[in-house]
This record gives structure tokens, C-alpha cells and sequence, in this order.
């Protein structure tokens, strides 16, 4: 071992290697070890990765990748758009690094002359923005690139990236699982091999995974109910109703366990179960307003919303008598059976529906708008 340390990396007495996160004044920001441990790549500036021998200390190889968007407005700041690693990996002996970025781009790069072998992306062209890349890895054996994307995605290439294996996109790609993540695509957060490559392993930023069949590529795995938030929730007789943002029904009754009654693989920002429990009125984060069969299953659109207004705290369903209902097809108008009840004057162009309450004997609606 050489006097010389490298301020991010020590070598004890045993043979140990540390990384020192921040000492001396100065930070890691991103490390990662080659398969057999005798390399070790590690990002300080935000655009250079430098990769040293583990025994040695010695720098063996520098990557500074470039971007068709450097120098460009399509930062995400006021600023002029300078390239940052986001994700690092190295191969099984560190001859290879695979680097994500923030222009939605990955590199393949050659470790000791710093060229970029490849360039990878989700779509059929790179970003024309900025976007995050934070997760890539190689298999063990070094033989497969993976890298994750937005809408829970991931490519799978052969170890140099010029060479597609598969994309591997799951039909929740689009869905929104909480309020919280309504209109965010859930980007990729890690993502790996199993040992004999048969499985990708894919978790994500909102905390829902998915397992593959690279194969088949078809998922064996899926963990995102766990994750969906309960947006509607009633008791009819002796059994407990809910409905979720993943666009799921369920019933439990008694001691039993819970049995999901409807799944429509859409994203619900609001729904209303019926009092008889037959159907359900939803509104889709793309505007529809439906209401849902529980007994056929079939959905019949009443009326398309401005997607503008769907994150306002308004009341745009409520059951009455029985199963009777109305909903707010505009921000001005109210729909009961089949009468369309005007209730903002047309000079109001700005006021909107806020909230509608019925009396206690469902005679009398009371609307409140943002004015009045």
C-alpha cells in the first residue's frame, strides 16, 4: 500500500477499505466498488468520475461525460445546463463503468481511456430536457447493462450498451398510487440481476417494486396495493367498503380477509361508493367522471372535467336518497338525474363550485362558490 491515501479512501491495518464520506472538507457524493472489489469508482465533482485500484490507491482511470444539452436553457434551474452523474456502476472487474445522468441519459464508458461506448435512453430519441437517471448496475457476471427510467421502466443491454435486450414496462407505468405522487412519474430507483440473470429486481421512488422474467420479460412479481391510498371508505350492512387512488375496490366483512371486488388500472383522484354497494361514482386523473359497475364491471363515462381543477379541495360527487346522486360536470353547473342545474352566473367566469351540501332530508342543496 502506497504512503498515500486518497482523501476518500483509507486501507487499515487488516486490509480494510474505507470510504471517508466528507472529511478533509470534502464529500462523496457517489462511490461504487467493481464486482471483484479491485476497483473502486467515486464522484466528487459532480460531472468527473474517478475510478482508482482498491490495492494501490492509484487512479487508474477518469470519465468526464459531455451532453448535447450542456450550455443549454434546459436546466432545471436559472441557470445554464452543466451535466451531473446521478448513478454509478462498474463491471465485474471495473474495465467498464455505467453512468446515469441528469440529460435521461446512461453511458456505457471504457474506464481507461474514458470513452463513451454507448448512449442509452428510454425513448426512441434522448431527452430533450433534463432528467434523472438514479439507478444502473451491472450484472454479476458483467454481461447485462441495466439501467431504470421513469414510469417504473427499465432497459436491459449487453454490457457495452450496444445491444437492446429488452424494455421492461409494466401496465402500472402510469398509475399514481396517492395523492401525494398525483402527477410525478415514478422514476426508477434501483434496480439489479439475479445471479443467473433470469430476474430483474426494480424498485422505484414511490416505494413499489416489480420483479421480471427477462425472458419472458413479463413480471413475476408485483408489490404496489400496499402503496395505494384508501380515498373513499363506507360501511353497508355488515361489511366495510374502500376504494383507492390505484383505482381498486375492496370489501371485508366480519373476520375474513379482505377480497378486492374491482381493479380498473386507473388512477381515481376522488370517489363515492353507493349507499347499496351495486355501483360507484370515480373521477380519473384524466378528467372522467364514471360511475362503476360492481356487479358487471362496466364503466359509463357521465362527463369529461378540466384536469385543471381536479387537485382543488371541492366536493364534485355526493349520494342523496339511496343510490340517487349528482355530481359538478363544469365549475358552474351542477347535474342531478337528468337535469343540469346552472348555479354561477355567466358574467362570473372566474368564481368555481367549491362545495355542495344537502339538507338532512335531501330537499334543498346548499352550494358554496369561491365568491359566495
Amino acid at each position: 500500500m502506497a504512503e498515500h491515501q486518497h482523501p476518500m479512501m483509507k486501507v487499515d491495518e487488516s486490509g480494510n477499505v474505507w470510504l471517508n464520506f466528507g472529511e478533509y472538507g470534502q464529500e462523496v457524493e457517489l462511490a461504487c466498488f467493481s464486482k471483484d472489489g479491485s476497483r473502486l469508482l467515486t464522484v466528487e465533482k459532480v460531472g468527473v468520475a474517478k475510478v482508482f485500484d482498491t490495492k494501490t490507491s492509484e487512479l487508474v482511470g477518469e470519465i468526464r461525460p459531455v451532453s448535447d444539452l450542456a450550455g443549454s436553457d434546459k436546466s432545471p434551474t436559472t441557470k445554464e445546463f452543466e451535466v451531473y452523474i446521478e448513478a454509478v456502476a462498474l463491471d465485474s472487474k471495473g474495465h467498464l463503468a455505467l453512468l446515469g445522468l441528469n440529460d435521461g441519459t446512461a453511458g456505457v464508458f471504457e474506464v481507461s481511456t474514458g470513452k463513451r461506448l454507448s448512449t442509452l435512453f428510454q425513448n426512441e430519441t434522448p431527452p430533450d430536457h433534463w432528467e434523472l437517471i438514479r439507478a444502473v448496475n451491472f450484472s454479476n457476471d458483467g454481461s447485462l447493462a441495466l439501467v431504470g427510467f421513469y414510469n417504473r421502466t427499465v432497459g436491459v443491454w449487453n454490457n457495452t450498451g450496444e445491444q437492446l435486450i429488452a424494455k421492461l414496462r409494466p401496465s402500472s407505468a402510469d398509475l399514481f398510487f396517492s395523492k401525494e405522487l398525483w402527477g410525478r412519474d415514478s422514476l426508477v430507483s434501483s434496480v439489479a440481476a439475479s445471479a443467473d440473470n433470469r430476474y430483474i429486481f426494480v424498485g422505484c421512488s414511490d416505494y413499489t417494486c416489480n420483479i421480471w422474467d427477462l425472458e419472458k420479460q413479463k413480471p413475476v412479481y408485483t408489490a404496489t396495493e400496499y402503496r395505494e391510498e384508501t380515498i373513499s371508505i363506507c360501511t353497508i350492512a355488515d361489511a366495510v367498503y374502500w376504494a383507492t387512488a390505484g383505482g381498486a375496490v375492496w370489501r371485508a366483512e366480519d373476520n375474513s380477509l379482505p377480497e378486492k371486488l374491482f381493479a380498473s388500472e386507473q388512477t381515481w383522484v376522488e370517489a363515492k361508493i353507493a349507499p347499496s354497494g351495486k355501483f360507484l361514482l370515480t373521477i380519473t386523473i384524466e378528467g372522467e367522471i364514471q360511475k362503476v359497475s360492481l356487479e358487471d364491471r362496466s364503466i359509463d363515462v357521465l362527463a369529461n372535467i378540466d384536469r385543471k381543477g381536479l387537485y382543488e379541495k371541492r366536493t364534485a360527487l355526493c349520494f342523496l336518497d339511496g343510490d340517487n346522486y349528482f355530481y359538478t360536470p363544469s365549475r358552474d353547473s351542477i347535474k342531478l338525474a337528468d337535469i343540469t342545474i346552472q348555479v354561477i352566473e355567466e358574467q362570473e367566469t372566474l368564481d368555481t363550485i367549491k362545495s355542495v351540501r344537502p339538507s338532512p332530508d335531501n330537499s334543498i342543496l346548499a352550494v358554496k362558490t369561491d365568491w359566495k
